[in-house]
């Protein structure tokens, strides 16, 4: 995957967690399950009580269509699509200001005081990592669907 793409196709992740909105694939902790045992995933984690994956055939029907997948996940899922696809994958690290993620973070009404410090805590594991990226795109305070246009601009540059 070239860094001048322009074929991108939006990947969406599946999660079990509620109420994301247009981001993520929201099933059931048993299809989950099943997914993960027929090893559907490319990769998956847990976050916050909930699990996150990425389905294999949505990278290879985007590939196969020539487009090139955006994915948004966290550095251990990157790694992992990383090491599966050797030479088809950039890692793109959005660095958003440390203080708006925060804001952001504690501004979630739905959100329970543990979940709050673990989003904390595991901002600051990927910031630590962003050294890991293959381009560091900066990104003002803004909406997920934001970002990713951000870092598509960013890829037709």
């Amino acid at each position: 995957m070239g860094i001048n793409a322009i074929y991108q196709e939006f990947i969406r992740t599946c999660t079990t967690a509620k109420g994301r909105k247009g981001n993520a694939e929201m099933i059931s902790p048993s299809f989950f399950d099943i997914l993960f045992r027929k090893m559907e995933f490319i990769e998956t984690t847990w976050y916050c009580g909930e699990r996150y994956g990425t389905k294999k055939r949505d990278i290879d029907n985007a590939l196969n269509k020539g487009k090139n997948p955006v994915i948004v996940m966290d550095i251990s899922g990157c790694l992992s699509v990383y090491n599966a696809y050797p030479g088809q994958c950039e890692i793109i690290y959005t660095d958003r200001d440390k203080r708006d993620c925060i804001l952001s973070i504690i501004q979630k009404p739905a959100l329970r005081r543990e979940q709050v410090a673990d989003r904390i805590v595991s901002f600051e594991f990927e910031e630590k990592n962003k050294v890991l990226a293959d381009h560091i795109v900066s990104v003002g305070n803004g909406s997920l669907e934001k970002e990713v246009n951000d870092v598509i601009s960013y890829l037709k540059l």
